[in-house]
């Protein structure tokens, strides 16, 4: 499998409210993101049901699907702006 992007970021939780560490990869296909990096994936965000994706001035990336929006917080603008990228390629936009 050929990765576009790996990092780790936080994610704020679906049910439990709260951010949670993540190791988040990224293909043409999917984001998948994992507890560790020996983990299975924890979830993954199929890149045929993202609407559109988003970024906030407090390094947050907002990836919107029909069902829910993912917000993952990175550690710098650099590493969110870089994912912002790899995202869009992934859905060619």
């Amino acid at each position: 499998m050929y990765f576009i992007y790996l990092t780790i970021f936080q994610n704020l939780g679906g049910i439990v409210k709260n951010w949670k560490k993540r190791l988040f990869t990224c293909t043409k296909t999917k984001i998948s993101y994992y507890e560790d990096e020996t983990d299975n994936p924890k979830g993954e965000i199929l890149v045929s049901d993202i609407l559109s994706v988003d970024t906030t001035d407090d390094y947050l990336i907002l990836v919107h699907t029909k069902t829910r929006t993912y917000k993952l917080k990175s550690e710098n603008s650099e590493d969110m702006l870089s994912w912002y990228e790899a995202i869009r390629s992934a859905l060619d936009i």
